[in-house]
């Protein structure tokens, strides 16, 4: 199969592979990473589909281009295996980087161990010198236009990277939905929230008990349900009256969705986590570095979890939602919100 062996930017990529009706990018961590070769067996599997659509399917890992050759050959995969060595292409595509000589790369590195994976090129001290790009994937279609894409954030419940992750053949429903149609009926499909309402919608997806199954059913296939389940707890957390039922929720909120390594711990800034930290535990204070005068102003905030559920929201509203408006199953809303839908 003859294909570059490496890629050095976005710009060398789409000269290279990107001549098709649509490109399916996908990042995996590497050879030594036993998800990371079912994952590639399982697209061996939708080559014919992705070439019957009219596109082009590639991986791409930070592994060196002779492992990444050895890799195509010895699983024998019908779509070509390149090398981003220094992550010039998953930087520019905004994927999640794991570095080494960092707590989550031990981290990952003991969980690797225990799972028995082949070890000797992830403790190679000449490997990963610019560390490894995560899971991830990413859809152009002709024109270059980004119409898909999902990654992972390294943590506790995904084993740092290892699993959850996006079946490339859900995948492949989604670009076949998403690729413009010629047919009147697919067009009509696309149905249209009506201006101005998307926030109101939105807000609906959240608080409505029937809403929020449709919308946690999008989220569980993109592996990010907890964030919903967060902001589900803490509305519930805000309709309880003060005493110590609701301090034992404020408890259970900070050790399942916020503590680090938690059980369903959700992507946060440092400084909101640090923030909960101090207030949640204050006995950590200590191990905690300075960052006070770095910090916007707290003293205003309605409630001890304002800032993070504003700021989960806010990525749900931009991503995962935006997302969802492009699904198959976002039809089903016209039948329980149809003043939200132009007809």
């Amino acid at each position: 199969m003859k294909h570059p062996l490496s890629c050095f930017s976005k710009k060398q990529f789409f000269e290279s592979f990107c001549e098709k009706r649509f490109t399916l990018l996908v990042f995996y961590r590497g050879s030594w990473c036993c998800y990371c070769e079912e994952y590639l067996m399982s697209m061996n599997q939708v080559v014919s589909k992705v070439e019957s659509l009219g596109g082009k399917m590639v991986a791409i890992s930070a592994q060196d281009t002779k492992t990444v050759k050895q890799t195509e050959e010895s699983l024998q995969l019908n779509f070509p295996l390149i090398s981003d060595e220094k992550n010039k292409l998953a930087k520019q595509c905004h994927v999640a980087i794991t570095k080494k000589n960092t707590s989550l790369f031990q981290k990952l590195l003991n969980l690797a161990r225990q799972s028995k994976a082949r070890m000797e090129y992830l403790e190679n001290e000449q490997t990963y010198a610019e560390g490894i790009s995560q899971p991830a994937i990413v859809v152009w279609d002709s024109k270059k236009n980004i119409i898909f894409q999902w990654k992972s954030f390294p943590m506790l419940h995904n084993m740092f990277g290892a699993t959850h992750r996006l079946p490339i053949a859900e995948v492949m429903a989604v670009i076949e939905y998403l690729l413009p149609s010629s047919t009147l009926e697919e067009k009509m499909r696309r149905i249209k929230v009506k201006q101005d309402s998307n926030a109101d919608l939105f807000d609906l997806l959240i608080l409505d008990s029937q809403m929020q199954l449709k919308f946690m059913d999008h989220l569980r296939r993109e592996y990010t349900a907890e964030m919903l389940d967060f902001l589900v707890e803490v509305g519930e957390w805000r309709k309880m009256e003060h005493g110590v039922e609701k301090k034992e929720k404020e408890k259970h909120i900070y050790r399942y969705f916020i503590k680090e390594d938690s059980l369903k711990e959700v992507n946060l800034p440092a400084w909101i986590k640090v923030s909960l930290r101090r207030k949640l535990e204050p006995s950590a204070d200590n191990l905690i570095v300075r960052t006070t005068s770095t910090m916007p102003n707290l003293q205003e905030k309605r409630d001890i979890f304002h800032d993070a559920y504003i700021h989960i929201k806010d990525v749900l509203f931009v991503d995962s939602y935006v997302r969802y408006q492009q699904h198959p199953s976002f039809m089903e809303l016209t039948l329980l919100a149809p003043q939200y839908f132009e007809v």
